[in-house]
């Protein structure tokens, strides 16, 4: 679920964004009556091309949202819709479609306080008798953060149901300069992360993945220095098991509304590095 993959949002957003490994064009526009459309070109390592077009809409004096309207190059739609009630503060109901090779139906629930917030999501994919249920929580006290996530399964036709099929728990700390989160997945994945500020300009994490059943690990150490408020460099050592990578990143601002990033990674032994870009235009 997102909350409980976002816990450490501030570490790993150091430790994974700005390294593009695609070549990425985005354009952000408005159309008429204020409808929000965003168009996505991707090319990837192979050469391959694919692309996206989504709209979204917000309508006016009432709490009914179109959050997106989407459409893929392999021809699959989504439609995602919320709802907020007055009734309850911090609700948000959503009821999302995906058509496509598979017809997926999602129901939302979201509950947001000041120190807790709570979501959960019931999927059910046509032509299945089962249907799973996802739900994550977390919570906020002072500097520290707890969270959780429950996977469950029920089959509709015969009446069964799987109360934990999969779950997770995670904690962190974040004040001033350092922060620290921990989460596990079935006792079976664990992840650490650090952070520490070291200045305005410069900043560094690091992180620690390991599967001991699989005995799969990776560790990985980044740093980030912001020059100046349109340009950030980032470089980053990442080594899984017997491979060693390394990543340069930039990400630039180069005018109000025109933001780009892009990537490249050398794994020791490779013939030759990858790289990639992504540029997001939004007009003014």
């Amino acid at each position: 679920m997102t909350l409980f993959k976002d816990i450490a949002k501030c570490a790993t957003s150091l430790v994974d964004d700005d390294f593009d490994s695609k070549m990425t064009i985005k354009a952000k526009s408005k159309a008429a009556y204020d409808v929000g459309l965003t168009s996505k070109s991707v090319i990837s390592s192979s050469g391959a091309v694919t692309g996206s077009l989504e709209a979204k809409y917000s309508f006016k004096n009432t709490a009914f949202a179109i959050d997106k309207l989407g459409l893929d190059s392999t021809g699959k739609l989504t439609c995602e819709t919320s709802l907020t009630p007055d009734m309850v503060n911090g609700l948000t109901i959503g009821l999302n479609r995906t058509q496509g090779k598979q017809n997926v139906n999602e129901l939302n629930f979201d509950l947001k306080q000041k120190q807790f917030h709570a979501d959960s999501k019931i999927t059910k994919i046509e032509g299945q008798d089962g249907c799973s249920i996802d739900s994550s929580i977390l919570a906020k006290i002072n500097h520290c953060s707890f969270g959780g996530k429950l996977g469950s399964s029920m089959d509709l036709k015969n009446n069964t149901n799987n109360l934990c099929e999969s779950w997770g728990l995670g904690a962190s700390y974040c004040n001033g300069k350092v922060g620290l989160w921990a989460t596990t997945e079935n006792l079976s994945s664990h992840s650490l992360w650090a952070s520490y500020k070291c200045s305005d300009q410069f900043k560094c994490a690091t992180e620690l993945t390991c599967v001991p059943d699989s005995k799969k690990w990776s560790t990985a150490l980044v740093g980030a220095y912001a020059c100046n408020k349109s340009n950030t460099f980032k470089a980053k050592v990442t080594k899984s098991n017997n491979a060693l990578t390394f990543n340069l990143g930039h990400k630039s601002a180069i005018q109000k509304g025109t933001e780009v990033s892009g990537g490249i990674a050398y794994t020791i032994g490779d013939d030759k590095p990858t790289y990639g870009f992504t540029v997001t235009l939004t007009p003014k």
